[in-house]
């Protein structure tokens, strides 16, 4: 992280040009006043006028959200039903408050320029993208789905069931994917719509995947289990997540 840090300082040095010498000072004077806040994960908390390396947001809000979770494992291990309980109330609750909050500012859809309406679209990114509580429900989607995997991963279950949650889990990741597509076309941002997409399309999405990830784990998706399995996935991962590292 501090190398990172390290490379933003530099970068003036190695770079030059008409447009590096319009956007680079910009950001370089925030990585000034507010360099401390990539090293202690805060900088998801700062908006975009005042953060330093502002795609690092993603570590921070990671690592807020799994010391969060990481506890609600452990009282998921030592009293199942209050765990689970817990789980499923804070998740709930971060979901309701996100899509409460949309509808009561005003806020645009999240990542949607909202048919060229950027002030939405950074609104939407600073008051609910790059906060922890919008991405909470997908990470407990994630863990609860673990432990269910523990538990019932020899269990078998009949191909109407497996068909049925297939489609949900389609119908959860298009949803995720292109439930802004009617905004990003230049539909008024604004409306009850707006607030329940806000409040649970990454959750929608995180369900969506975690059937495909049970299913291959279990044994009862083995034609997309050996795709995924491929080992050339691995070297496309490591390769897209260094350069999500550096693309400042």
């Amino acid at each position: 992280m501090m190398f990172l840090l390290g490379l933003i300082f530099l970068f003036p040095l190695l770079v030059h040009g008409p447009a590096a010498d319009e956007w680079l000072p910009v950001k370089i004077e925030k990585c000034y006043r507010n360099w401390w806040a990539i090293p202690l994960h805060f900088n998801n908390w700062l908006t975009h006028k005042d953060i330093c390396a502002g795609h690092l947001w993603y570590l921070a809000c990671d690592m807020q959200i799994f010391t969060v979770v990481a506890l609600l494992c452990v009282l998921l291990a030592k009293n199942v039903r209050v765990g689970v309980a817990a789980m499923v109330a804070i998740a709930v609750s971060c979901n309701i408050f996100i899509a409460y909050f949309t509808y009561s500012a005003q806020i645009g859809p999240s990542r949607v320029s909202s048919g060229g309406d950027v002030t939405k679209m950074m609104q939407a990114l600073d008051l609910i993208h790059q906060r922890p509580y919008p991405h909470v429900a997908s990470y407990v989607t994630g863990a609860l789905v673990g432990f269910v995997f523990l538990k019932y991963r020899h269990v078998r279950l009949r191909q109407v069931t497996r068909l049925g949650l297939w489609l949900c889990s389609t119908v959860f990741c298009l949803y995720g994917v292109f439930g802004a597509f009617k905004w990003q076309k230049g539909a008024p941002p604004t409306g009850v719509d707006v607030a329940l997409f806000n409040g649970v399309h990454r959750t929608a999405f995180a369900m969506g995947v975690a059937w495909v990830l049970y299913a291959c784990a279990s044994g009862q998706a083995k034609l997309i289990d050996r795709f995924l399995a491929w080992d050339g996935f691995v070297l496309l991962g490591r390769l897209t997540f260094s350069v999500y590292l550096v693309h400042f």
